[in-house]
C-alpha cells in the first residue's frame, strides 16, 4: 500500500471560531444618537434587527444592566421593550468613542482594549461585524448589514465532526472498528461542536486522518463496496465502474471526468505493481483524505438576484447530517439524482421521514447531551465514600435515559418542548431504575417515574454532572439554566477574586454554604443569577438521589418575563415550559446545532421569526426541526464577492494573467497586482481563491509542468496579508511578496504533470 502524501496534505483548512462569552464595555457623549439618525435614516432599525437582537441581547445583556457586573460602566441596557429608545441612545454614545485601541463598542468586546468580561467577541467574527457596522453608522459612513447579515446565509464549507466522520464511515464501507475516537476532539463553540468556523485541521488531525484511511483501506471488505466481479483481464473495466459508484457515495454527489480520470490514474499506478485490489484499496485511501470526504459544501450555483441556490446534492447532505449526522441513504441520493430536491416540499417529506428513521436517535443523542452538557459526565468525579458505585456503567445508562426522553418526545407529532419539562413518564435500564428506587421492570420499558422526578431536570444525568465531587452545586445547576434556558452566557469571574468559598461549619445544609456569594459584592452580581435558581434543586444531592426536608425555595432573577419565586425542580420546570424568552432561547440552541453556525445577527432574527411559529403551534419539537428546513437559509446562500467561483464540474479559471490577482477573494490584493510568477517559463501557475470569512482567506495554488525537463519550483505571489497556516510548501516574504518552495515529496514536477499547494491568510 502506497503512502498518499500528495492527498492527505492537501486537505483544507480554516475558518473563524466565535466566541461564546457574555458581556461588553463603552462610554459615549450627547447628541451621538441624533447624529446617527441623521447621516444614515437606517441606523435605528439596523440597531433593532442586528445590534440588540445580535450580540447585545446574546451576549451583553447579562451583565449590563442596572446591579449587573458592568451595572457601573457607561452602558447601562435595560430589557424593558418601552426603554428600547433609551438602549439606542447609550449605545449610539459608545460607538461615537474611540482611543488607541480602536473604536470602543468593537475594541471593548474583542479585547483590544482592556475589558472586565474579558475577550467575548473575536475580531472578525459575526457579532464584531455587526457592532462595526453600527459604529460606522453611528459615524456617518452609513456601512450596511450585509457583511454581518451574510453570514446567516453565507455560502460555506463545514468540515464533518468526529461522530459524522465515524458515522459516515460506517455507513460507507460498512467496517468495525472506532476510528472517531482516534481523530483529535472537536472545538466547541455555542454549546456545540458543529459551527462550521471553528472545525478546522490542524496538523495533528490530518496526521491522524490519514493513518486512519490507510487502516481503513486495509480492514474494508472489498465484495460489500465493489459493485462487480473482474473478469480475467477486464479488471479496469470494473475499477472504472467502482470509481464512479464508490466516489459519488463517498463525495455525496457524481464525480467530475476529471476527478475519476485523476482516480482511475492512481488505481492503474498502483494495480500495475500490486494487483487489482491493491489498486481498490488505494481509491479507498485517497477518497478517505480527500476534502470532497470530508467537507461538506454549501456553495451553490449562481442565480440571478445575488443569491446562490445549493444543489440537490448539497441539500441531500444537509437534511442527512442534520437528521442522522451521516451521510445521505438511497432515497436522498435518488432525490438529489432526479432534482427533486430543489422543491421545499420535498425537502419537508424527507426530513418527516428522517425523523422517523432509526438512525435520527444518534443525531438527538448528541444535540440534547451538548445541549444539556451531558458529555461531561464521565469528567464529573465523584468521592467515593460520599457516592458508592456511582460507577461508568450508571452513569452511560442516565445518560441514555434522558436521551430516550428526548428521543421519544421528537418522533412523537404531537411532541412538545414543554413534554421535556413536565414528562411524568420514563425509560430506564434495571440499574438506573434501582438507583431512582423504582420497582423492577425490563430495561427500557416505559414506566412512570419516581416521587419528585417529574421532566428532564431531575434526571440524574443532569444533576450528578452539575455537582462537585461530594456535594450539590446550585451554582453549577442555576448556571445551567441560565445558559441553556435563558441563552444568557455568565462572564468569568472578576480577574483577582477568589473563588474558593471560605471555610463553613460542615453542619450547616449546603444552601448556607454558599450564601456567601451574596456577601461579598465582586461575586454578587453574578451569583444572583444562578444561585437562587440552583438553590431549586436542593432537594437533590451531588449524584442525583433525593435528600429529604431540604429547603428547595428557588428564585429566578433577571429576566426578560420569567422573573419569580418557585418551589423545587418541578416548579421551576413549569415557569421554564410556560415562558416565551425559554421557548425563544430553545430554538436558538436548535438553530446552532441545525446550522452549524452561530446565531447573531440575521440568524438572530431567523431564530425569532420561526419561535413565533414554535409557540403558535404548541412548542411541537417534530415541526420545529421541519420548520428550519423550511428556511430560505436551507436551500440559498447569498453571492460572495468571490462570485462565479466554480463549484464542482465547473470548467477551470482562466489563468491568473487574464483573472484577479491573488488574494482578491479576502487577501485585500490590489487591482492592479502582478500575476503570479513561477521560475520556469513552462510552469504555469493558476491561483484559485476557495474560501473566505472575515478577515481570512485561502488560497490554493496548482503547477502543471508544461515543458519537456522536471522543474524544481519557486512561485511568487504578491504579499496580501500574513500567512497563518500553508500546506505541501514552505515559504518566506521577499520584497513585498511570498516566496513559495516545495516540499521534498513535490518539489520537482515532471513534464506533464501537476503539483498543488495552498495556503490561508490574514
Amino acid at each position: 500500500m502506497i503512502t498518499m502524501n500528495r492527498l492527505w496534505a492537501t486537505l483544507l483548512a480554516g475558518g473563524v471560531t466565535i466566541a461564546t462569552a457574555a458581556g461588553c464595555h463603552g462610554g459615549g457623549d450627547d447628541g451621538a444618537a441624533a447624529k446617527a439618525s441623521a447621516a444614515c435614516p437606517d441606523t435605528q432599525s439596523f440597531f433593532a434587527s442586528e445590534v440588540w437582537q445580535g450580540p447585545l441581547s446574546t451576549r451583553c445583556i447579562g451583565c449590563h444592566v442596572a446591579g449587573g457586573p458592568a451595572g457601573g460602566t457607561r452602558m447601562v441596557l435595560s430589557k424593558n421593550p418601552a426603554d428600547a429608545q433609551k438602549n439606542y441612545e447609550t449605545v449610539a454614545k459608545i460607538a461615537s468613542l474611540a482611543d488607541a485601541g480602536g473604536e470602543l463598542l468593537v475594541a471593548k468586546p474583542t479585547a483590544k482594549v482592556p475589558h472586565g468580561g474579558g475577550a467575548v467577541l473575536q475580531e472578525g467574527s459575526d457579532g464584531a461585524l455587526v457592532l462595526a457596522a453600527f459604529t460606522d453608522k453611528v459615524k456617518g459612513t452609513c456601512s450596511s448589514s450585509g457583511a454581518a447579515t451574510a453570514q446567516l446565509n453565507g455560502r460555506q464549507i463545514r468540515r464533518l465532526t468526529r461522530d459524522e466522520y465515524g458515522n459516515t464511515v460506517r455507513d460507507l464501507l460498512h467496517v468495525d472498528g472506532d476510528y472517531a475516537s482516534k481523530l483529535p476532539s472537536d472545538p466547541v463553540t455555542g454549546g456545540f461542536d458543529n459551527n462550521a468556523g471553528a472545525l478546522t485541521v490542524s496538523t495533528l488531525f490530518a496526521d491522524k486522518l490519514r493513518t486512519n484511511a490507510e487502516d481503513i483501506a486495509k480492514a474494508v471488505d472489498l465484495q460489500t463496496i465493489v459493485p462487480c466481479t473482474p473478469a480475467a483481464g477486464k479488471e479496469a473495466d470494473c475499477a472504472a465502474t467502482f470509481v464512479r459508484t464508490f466516489g459519488e457515495r463517498a463525495f455525496r454527489r457524481p464525480l467530475t471526468d476529471a476527478e475519476a480520470a485523476r482516480t482511475m490514474a492512481l488505481y492503474t499506478q498502483v494495480a500495475a505493481g500490486e494487483g487489482h485490489e491493491a489498486g481498490v484499496r488505494a481509491v479507498v485511501n485517497a477518497a478517505l483524505v480527500s476534502p470532497s470526504f470530508l467537507y461538506t459544501t454549501e456553495l451553490g450555483e449562481t442565480k440571478d438576484g445575488g443569491w446562490d441556490e445549493l444543489t440537490p446534492w448539497e441539500i441531500a447532505s444537509e437534511l442527512s447530517y442534520l437528521f442522522t449526522r451521516s451521510m445521505p441513504d438511497q432515497a436522498l441520493f435518488d432525490a438529489a439524482r432526479d432534482g427533486s430536491l430543489a422543491k421545499k416540499d420535498v425537502i419537508a417529506a424527507q426530513a418527516a421521514r428522517l425523523v422517523a428513521l432509526p438512525s435520527s436517535r444518534q443525531a438527538f443523542a448528541r444535540f440534547v447531551s451538548q445541549w444539556l452538557d451531558l458529555d461531561k459526565i464521565n469528567q464529573a468525579v465523584k468521592d467515593e465514600k460520599t457516592y458508592p458505585n456511582f460507577d461508568a456503567a450508571l452513569r452511560t445508562d442516565l445518560v441514555d435515559e434522558t436521551v430516550s426522553l428526548y428521543d421519544r418526545v421528537a418522533r412523537d407529532e404531537q411532541g412538545s418542548f414543554k413534554d421535556l419539562l413536565t414528562a411524568t413518564s420514563t425509560q430506564v435500564t434495571a440499574r438506573v431504575a434501582q438507583f431512582y428506587g423504582l420497582p423492577a421492570a425490563p430495561d427500557g420499558q416505559l414506566r412512570p417515574v419516581a416521587d419528585g422526578r417529574v421532566g428532564i431536570l431531575t434526571h440524574g444525568s443532569i444533576l450528578a454532572t452539575q455537582a462537585t465531587p461530594s456535594s450539590a452545586s446550585p451554582v453549577r445547576r442555576g448556571k445551567l439554566v441560565r445558559e441553556r434556558f435563558f441563552c444568557m452566557p455568565l462572564a468569568p469571574p472578576p480577574p483577582g477574586v477568589a473563588a474558593q468559598l471560605p471555610p463553613v461549619d460542615p453542619s450547616l445544609p449546603n444552601r448556607a454554604r454558599f450564601t456567601e456569594h451574596s456577601k461579598n459584592p465582586a461575586c454578587a452580581s453574578c451569583h444572583k443569577q444562578m444561585d437562587p435558581i440552583g438553590f431549586g434543586f436542593e432537594g437533590f444531592d451531588g449524584a442525583g438521589k433525593p435528600v429529604a426536608n431540604a429547603d428547595v425555595s428557588g428564585e429566578i432573577l433577571m429576566t426578560q418575563g420569567t422573573d419569580g419565586p418557585f418551589h423545587g425542580v418541578v416548579d421551576l420546570q413549569a415557569k421554564l415550559a410556560a415562558s416565551a424568552e425559554v421557548q425563544e432561547c430553545f430554538v436558538h440552541q436548535v438553530l446552532r446545532f441545525a446550522y452549524g453556525i452561530d446565531d447573531q445577527g440575521a440568524a438572530a432574527d431567523a431564530a425569532k421569526k420561526i419561535a413565533g411559529a414554535f409557540a403558535a403551534n404548541g412548542t411541537k419539537l417534530r415541526a420545529l426541526l421541519v420548520a428550519f428546513t423550511q428556511e430560505d437559509h436551507f436551500v440559498k446562500r447569498h453571492t460572495d464577492p468571490d462570485v462565479g467561483a466554480p463549484g464542482p464540474g465547473a470548467p477551470p479559471p482562466p489563468p491568473p494573467s487574464q483573472g484577479p490577482p491573488p488574494g482578491s477573494g479576502g487577501g485585500g490584493g490590489d487591482a492592479g497586482a502582478p500575476p503570479p510568477l513561477g521560475n520556469d517559463p513552462n510552469l504555469v501557475v493558476d491561483v484559485k481563491t476557495q474560501s473566505q470569512g472575515g478577515t481570512a482567506y485561502q488560497d490554493d495554488v496548482t503547477l502543471t509542468n508544461k515543458g519537456t525537463q522536471p522543474i524544481t519550483w519557486t512561485v511568487t505571489l504578491p504579499k496580501a496579508g500574513t500567512i497563518f497556516n500553508a500546506w505541501n510548501t514552505d515559504y518566506s516574504e521577499s520584497n513585498g511578496n511570498f516566496v513559495f518552495v516545495g516540499k521534498d515529496y513535490d518539489r520537482t514536477v515532471s513534464p506533464g504533470q501537476t503539483v498543488t499547494f495552498g495556503f490561508q491568510a490574514k
